[in-house]
């Protein structure tokens, strides 16, 4: 039997660590839950060395026929049963400030009720993961107290990092090595105010786009971002594009694809300015062959430095630009909730207000934009 560890790149640049297991001409793969995070500082670094001492114990107790599938889950507490545990020692700490122990009592009605509805209540600590996460934050934008309606955005924002508190002590404590809010990305989380989302101008792209990287890895990360403005692909989707994605549909070419965050399918037809920043075909089946997480945004920042736009821009106000001028083209809400693969017109429908001051006429095309 040959046991090997190996990681798998997720959409949010960290990487998931599994056992490939190779028996008697069979291979199987097991997921351990341990993940290694962009180590963009020493913290990072310890977490990592964590995890990946952990899954070196799992792969000798794999050898010698000692691990079991569940033996790490079963030793685990519940998530509940540790907040029980955080609650008490907070409330015994004597310099933790009476507004945090109150969060950790009123952040219990809204996790439980979360764990309820999504029937997980009785859900050990090491298996919340990213998709956990993401459901609670979506259940607490939702969530109603009786006579006192939603909650602000700022009580939101406490009880979240409240919640990460919560984890970060149980890594402390040894029942986990990552914390599951490292696993999402920071749009995905609930911000400190709810902005209007940033987009560009036709002349903001246009800079971007004259640029001059000093890298072929910035140059990467220009056409992809450029590439992002006139597709509204997630980052996610634009590092997983495939050649054998993009097809010839009624004389054009459009790239058919599942979306890695949403898995459902969304059909793009590339117009003139996309097809021009697709890079040269190379020998692998990936279109963009983008550096990882820190990699990614450090080259971003530099071209937008190069270009002289002050506006704080990460990968994903290409996709915001993309929507503003494609609702600035004469599209209509639906056509670009289609277009963004948006479960939900109403998610798309912030876009349309960043418009709403600027009274831009419908133009026929999102290329015309720049001839």
């Amino acid at each position: 039997m040959k046991v090997t560890l190996r990681t798998k790149p997720l959409s949010n640049g960290s990487e998931s660590i599994y056992l490939d297991v190779y028996d008697k001409g069979k291979r199987k793969y097991e997921y351990l839950r341990l993940y290694l995070v962009p180590e963009v500082d020493e913290k990072a670094k310890r977490m990592n060395a964590n995890a990946m001492k952990k899954a070196e114990e799992i792969k000798a107790q794999y050898i010698l026929g000692k691990h079991k599938r569940q033996e790490k889950s079963s030793t685990s507490p519940t998530l509940i049963e540790w907040l029980d545990q955080y609650e008490k020692h907070m409330k015994e700490v004597r310099r933790v400030s009476k507004a945090v122990k109150d969060h950790i009592h009123l952040l219990r009605p809204i996790l439980e009720g979360y764990l309820t509805h999504s029937r997980k209540k009785n859900i050990k600590i090491d298996a919340f993961g990213r998709k956990e996460v993401l459901g609670f934050l979506m259940y607490m934008r939702n969530w109603k107290a009786e006579k006192k309606g939603k909650l602000s955005q700022g009580t939101m924002v406490s009880y979240q990092q409240r919640l990460i508190a919560v984890f970060n002590a149980a890594i402390q404590e040894g029942y986990i090595v990552t914390n599951p809010f490292e696993l999402i990305e920071n749009h995905e989380r609930i911000q400190k105010r709810a902005p209007m989302p940033i987009s560009l101008s036709i002349d903001e792209v246009e800079k971007i786009a004259h640029v001059i990287p000093g890298k072929e890895e910035d140059a990467e990360v220009q056409r992809a971002f450029l590439f992002g403005c006139f597709t509204g692909m997630r980052k996610s989707d634009i590092r997983d594009l495939k050649w054998s994605e993009i097809k010839e549909i009624d004389g054009g070419k459009a790239i058919v694809k599942i979306q890695v965050k949403t898995d459902l399918l969304v059909v793009v037809p590339l117009c003139e300015n996309a097809l021009n920043y697709l890079p040269s075909k190379m020998e692998d089946e990936y279109v963009f062959h983008l550096p990882k997480r820190t990699g990614l945004l450090l080259g971003l920042q530099r071209i937008i430095k190069a270009s002289g736009i002050e506006k704080p821009i990460t990968f994903h106000t290409s996709r915001r630009t993309f929507a503003t001028l494609t609702y600035a083209s004469g599209s209509d809400l639906m056509t670009v909730s289609r277009l963004l693969g948006h479960t939900s017109v109403s998610t798309t429908e912030i876009y349309a207000d960043v418009m709403m001051d600027s009274k831009v006429r419908a133009m026929q095309s999102i290329s015309d934009l720049f001839k």
